[in-house]
């Protein structure tokens, strides 16, 4: 490299500088744009960028939670296991319930066999009942079949 080169190089190197150090400013306020969005995508999906609010007697109002207060915010994953952890919990206590009905109907229609001859009025009545305690009482057929939530 000639010297007249090299002073010209050297004359450059600021703007040079000045123009690298740009275009990295540049790049990365882009990619922390791109960050932002993706953190702001997470929190909506996990939803924790917004609460409902009573309003009223009976209205809900959304509202949004500023980024600084999201930290201690319960996301959808947390209200997701306790729901699914209530479901269980009121399915448990229908089965127990399911059951229990179901001894008494083996129960109730132990005892109308025993009444036998029944006078001819109750008779059907009974079997009525008998017939019809039994159908609720037995498991639903599509819960049989293997079908799920809405197929």
């Amino acid at each position: 490299m000639s010297a007249p080169d090299l002073i010209a190089e050297l004359r450059a190197w600021p703007r040079r500088k000045k123009s690298l150090a740009v275009t990295l400013m540049a790049r990365a306020a882009d990619h922390i744009a791109k960050l932002e969005a993706e953190r702001d995508r997470c929190h909506a999906r996990l939803e924790i960028d917004h609460h409902f609010a009573m309003v009223g007697e009976n209205q809900l109002e959304r509202r949004e939670i500023p980024l600084d207060q999201r930290v201690d915010e319960p996301d959808g994953i947390e209200a997701r296991d306790c729901t699914i952890a209530l479901q269980d919990s009121r399915i448990a206590s229908l089965e127990a319930e399911r059951e229990a009905l179901r001894e008494a109907l083996t129960n109730m229609k132990a005892a109308f066999d025993g009444l036998r001859p029944m006078p001819l009025v109750l008779e059907p009545i009974a079997k009525k009942l008998s017939d019809e305690a039994a159908r609720a009482l037995l498991p639903r057929q599509d819960r049989l079949s293997g079908k799920g939530c809405g197929e």
